[in-house]
């Protein structure tokens, strides 16, 4: 190997071989290319960069060598450029023939551009030298991607100052008990509507605090509506009325909220927030699971006004107090750092989708798509009533289980997977949050379409 890069660099003055060799390669005259495929292999990269020929030499007897380090330095970069291109657009193209459209409930799909963003920097951070993963949770890094993740959905959503953003842990069950914990302690009652399973442990919890009044319950009619309220139903000396905004197990949601006048709404917004656009100001408090449209799961989101925080049961937790989290800016003892990383660009790719608002809009259209199949379908039915019908989580069913297990068996050869309901009320469920594109929708009703001429 040794003497094939002598005879390749170098050139001896007075030594000659045959004028076309010379001419093909000008560089090293004292070797004939016929011979060696490696030469040839030089040869093509020389004329491709023909400023690395070495075109000159001075005269005199002693061997003068091309700069070798030069030369192979170069080669070695361009090479190694055109296999990352390569290996990274064939992984781009596997990567992203072989994702499938998945309709779970939480957690659930994740925008794509914010999957790429996290893996670009996953094993480095921006300068900092290290994933966010391994950073300290005290480190001006990662305080940067605290704030900036605050501040960015405090501009989405608008969120007056008033109002506290903690990025907590324990996930919405937590919330079951911090909330009658935190705000339940002067009158030791609360107003609740039952529209699912998630109200139904948040009252069962809250009642070992305090006395819970249920308002109105869709439980006789396995919780396809949102109950009717009547306000003269509704007690003045609660310490908060408590729903539950999006109920992803039956498929409904509140178009419309009660109005509790001085008592402050409390919602559980974790299978719809930032779907659609909403007044911060007519909660009291807010809390979502990031499992469904923020991120992945491990962070529970809360948004609190500030004069409902200070008033904790003697029994309450240090770890359970609202007020302990706002006054250390969530990082009274190490917080979900990667999970609020991602959080926070899932909060700027809503962004520049155009925000909330359009947002509300996308995911209109897309649930429009699929209620309009199932309204005119002779074999699928909805199984919401319409006023109700959540924008995020839509229930199906088809005449018999067979027919529901032959659909989602052969939905998931196709690509569509997590569709079956849930456990309590059988059939389908599309989940359809954010990070689920059109397509995703349009391609499942033309699959629905087809199964429907195929089992009639």
């Amino acid at each position: 190997m040794s003497s094939l890069f002598r005879r390749l660099w170098t050139v001896k003055k007075g030594f000659s071989n045959k004028g076309s060799d010379k001419q093909k390669f000008p560089w090293c005259s004292s070797y004939q290319p016929h011979k060696h495929k490696k030469a040839r292999l030089f040869s093509i990269f020389f004329k491709a960069f023909p400023f690395m020929h070495r075109q000159s030499f001075e005269k005199g007897s002693r061997q003068r060598p091309v700069p070798f380090l030069t030369i192979s330095a170069v080669y070695w970069a361009v090479f190694t450029i055109f296999l990352k291109l390569k290996n990274d657009f064939l992984w781009e193209v596997y990567w992203r023939m072989n994702r499938v459209y998945n309709f779970s409930a939480g957690p659930s799909m994740l925008p794509l551009e914010v999957l790429e963003k996290a893996q670009k920097e996953f094993v480095c951070y921006g300068q900092s030298g290290m994933s966010v993963m391994e950073m300290s949770h005290r480190s001006n890094d990662f305080e940067q991607i605290l704030y900036h993740a605050e501040n960015t959905l405090r501009e989405l959503m608008d969120i007056p100052k008033n109002y506290k953003i903690l990025f907590l842990q324990g996930g919405g069950s937590t919330q079951f008990a911090m909330i009658p914990m935190n705000l339940m302690g002067k009158n030791h009652k609360a107003d609740y509507v039952k529209t699912g399973q998630w109200a139904s442990k948040a009252i069962e919890e809250a009642q070992r605090y305090g006395q819970v009044h249920v308002v109105a319950s869709s439980e006789d009619t396995l919780f396809d509506r949102i109950p009717p309220l009547d306000a003269s139903q509704f007690d003045k000396e609660a310490d908060y009325f408590y729903i539950t905004l999006n109920n992803t197990i039956y498929g409904t949601r509140y178009t419309t909220l009660p109005q509790t006048g001085a008592v402050p709404l409390v919602g559980d917004m974790s299978s719809s927030i930032l779907s659609e656009e909403i007044d911060i100001t007519k909660f009291g408090l807010l809390y979502a699971g990031a499992q469904k449209n923020l991120g992945p799961a491990g962070v529970t989101l809360v948004i609190i006004r500030e004069d409902l925080m200070g008033h904790a049961m003697d029994i309450t937790p240090t770890m359970l107090r609202y007020d302990i989290h706002a006054k250390n800016h969530s990082l009274y003892n190490t917080p979900p750092t990667y999970g609020i990383y991602f959080m926070g660009l899932v909060f700027d790719w809503i962004k520049e989708q155009g925000g909330i608002k359009a947002m509300q809009k996308r995911n209109e259209q897309k649930a429009n798509l699929l209620y309009d199949f199932l309204d005119q379908s002779r074999l699928f039915r909805g199984t919401v009533v319409k006023k109700d019908r959540s924008l995020m989580n839509i229930p199906f069913v088809l005449p018999t289980k067979e027919l529901d297990a032959k659909f989602i068996a052969q939905a998931h050869s196709k690509g569509f997977v997590n569709l079956k309901g849930h456990r309590t009320v059988g059939g389908m469920r599309a989940s359809i949050y954010n990070a689920m594109p059109l397509e995703g929708v349009k391609a499942l009703v033309e699959w629905m379409e087809i199964f429907e001429k195929e089992n009639q």
